[in-house]
Parts: structure tokens; C-alpha cells; sequence
């Protein structure tokens, strides 16, 4: 079986994609009631719900992780 645990360095990679997605979402959030521009407005909704995405994918993934070395811990 694969060794399914993540490296120190991958741990903190992940650790800072996630901070850098949950910063970008309280930016946004705290900036679209002041844009007027309804285009913009758009553009920058489009973009939270990429970032809402991209860290429910991440959440997937450690909990695929999680699961993984239950089941090699299990074994």
C-alpha cells in the first residue's frame, strides 16, 4: 500500500493555501458592498465562490487524507 501521509512541507503548503484562500474571502467580502461597478461586482462574486470551492476541496482532501491513515493505522 502507498504511504499516504503528508510530508512536513506539504503539511505547511497546505496549511498556507488554505490561509491564502481564507484571506482572499474575508477581503472580498469586506469590499463588495463598497464597488458600484456592477461588472466588478460580479467578477469579485465569481471569485469568492472559487475560493468557497477551492477550500471545500481542500477540506475533501484532508479528510481523504484523515481517513487513509485511520484505515493504514487500522490495518
Amino acid at each position: 500500500m502507498a504511504n499516504n501521509k503528508l510530508t512536513p512541507t506539504e503539511v505547511l503548503e497546505l496549511h498556507e493555501l488554505l490561509n491564502e484562500n481564507i484571506l482572499s474571502i474575508k477581503k472580498i467580502k469586506s469590499n463588495i458592498s463598497m464597488v458600484q461597478d456592477e461588472n466588478l461586482k460580479n467578477i469579485m462574486q465569481n471569485t469568492l465562490n472559487n475560493k468557497k470551492t477551492k477550500i471545500q476541496e481542500f477540506q475533501n482532501f484532508i479528510n481523504n487524507q484523515l481517513n487513509a491513515q485511520n484505515n493504514q493505522n487500522n490495518n
